[in-house]
């Protein structure tokens, strides 16, 4: 099994489980608008974010690689701008020899409010027993 073949099989199993815990327990419960119109969202973007996803998978971005980890920086960079977020790369201390960390921010008038998002940007490791 290829890696392209292995992650859209993750991504799919990941999303049908998710996607049946929303939706499958419809038949004990109907969905409200609000859930149905969240699941047709998410099934109408979950191409694009596919697509995004392999992407991201396919830059090489080990730990010992800064420049491919900055790569999937710029490249999520970009995603979070078209949402309204500034972003900005903040970098390690040279003598760690580690790419640094992408910060997003958004601002608003209405309360404060405050989401972490806490990912890793390296390139996962499939192990050599992966078929």
């Amino acid at each position: 099994m290829n890696t392209r073949h292995f992650l859209r099989l993750g991504l799919g199993l990941s999303l049908a489980l998710g996607l049946t815990g929303l939706a499958g327990g419809a038949a004990a419960q109907a969905l409200t608008p609000d859930e149905a119109q969240l699941v047709a969202r998410v099934r109408q973007h979950t191409p694009a974010a596919l697509q995004l996803l392999e992407r991201s998978v396919l830059i090489n971005s080990g730990t010992l690689n800064p420049a491919g980890v900055r790569e999937v920086g710029a490249l999520f960079a970009q995603e979070f701008e078209a949402l309204g977020f500034k972003t900005r790369w903040v970098d390690m201390p040279a003598e760690m020899r580690r790419a640094g960390h992408l910060v997003a921010e958004r601002t608003g008038d209405q309360g404060q409010r405050v989401l972490l998002i806490d990912g890793d940007l390296r390139r996962p490791r499939l192990h050599r027993t992966c078929p």
